[in-house]
């Protein structure tokens, strides 16, 4: 006795609706984690740009022609692979300590402030959980030949 109607069909296609769905799920998450590793490989290229950034800037005053030369690099690496607010705060730092740099500025103190933002911008970009502000980082910076 043939059994009729939409029970056979379902149990027939069970096998194949739970593959599909299996396999949309396991797409999905796949994707996710793909996403979350791209992620997590840019932010450790920026933890490594970064750092030799912040310990090359004092080095710039010393008239260090190697420093000069890895700090344009990395001012040209930021801006592939820093956040908006990172290269909009490096713009404003390169303005006030390159000499000839259209906001150029002999206030150390207004030098240190953006170095200070310029700081807490590069902590957020590889810390996103970071309680430190440019304030905090002003008060702790070893730099004070940068002004």
């Amino acid at each position: 006795m043939s059994e009729t109607g939409l029970i056979p069909v379902l149990r027939e296609s069970l096998p194949f609706l739970l593959a599909l769905v299996g396999g949309i799920v396991a797409y999905f998450v796949y994707s996710r984690q793909k996403r979350l590793d791209r992620m997590e490989e840019l932010r450790g290229q920026r933890r490594v740009l970064y750092a030799n950034l912040i310990g090359t800037i004092p080095l710039l005053r010393t008239g260090d022609a190697i420093a000069n030369a890895n700090y344009a690099k990395m001012k040209s690496e930021i801006i592939l692979y820093g956040s908006d607010d990172s290269v909009k705060c490096m713009k404003e730092f390169a303005k006030l300590i390159e000499v000839g740099g259209s906001g150029f500025n002999l206030d150390a103190a207004v030098r240190i402030e953006s170095y200070s933002r310029l700081a807490a911008s590069l902590r957020r970009d590889v810390f996103p959980e970071t309680k430190l502000d440019a304030e905090q980082l002003r008060l702790l910076t070893p730099f004070v030949n940068i002004g």
